[in-house]
């Protein structure tokens, strides 16, 4: 049962990190599945990627590098705790890690943090990434009043 709850979140978090860096790298045009994503400058490579290459590999994540290469800013993922699920320790940190540096992004081009069931820290965290320069905010909010600030 533990596998394919793990499993099943491990899918979870590829196809969602691959959700954002489309939202973040690609133009404000809605797209079908299969996606083909042009990057802002011409002289870039478009990336074709569908929701049945997401898998537990990550692979299809390296079809977004040409994507992620003409975008701009970084990606901010804050996780809420440590208590009330162990997920974000040991499933979603990692596999969004991995699933980022697959696509092709360094280890500057983004950040996950845990605000250790803290709202002021969730909304301090979220805002000192807008102050230096996150494009992708991921929260995971405690609760909806710190979602909405």
């Amino acid at each position: 049962m533990f596998s394919v709850l793990a499993r099943a979140g491990l899918t979870a978090v590829a196809a969602t990190t691959a959700a954002l860096l489309i939202a973040a790298c690609s133009s404000s045009s809605t797209t079908s599945t299969p996606a083909t994503l042009a990057p802002a400058t011409s002289s870039a490579a478009a990336a074709s990627i569908s929701l049945s290459d997401i898998n537990n590999s990550f692979t299809a994540m390296a079809g977004l590098k040409p994507v992620v290469s003409a975008g701009k800013g970084t990606i901010a993922v804050i996780l809420p705790d440590t208590v009330s699920s162990t997920r974000y320790v040991e499933f979603d940190a990692p596999y969004l890690n991995q699933a980022v540096t697959a696509a092709g992004l360094s280890s500057s081009d983004f950040t996950i943090q845990n605000a250790l069931g803290s709202d002021a820290t969730e909304f301090s965290m979220a805002q000192s990434a807008i102050t230096k320069g996150a494009s992708v905010l991921v929260v995971d909010p405690l609760d909806s009043g710190v979602g909405s600030q």
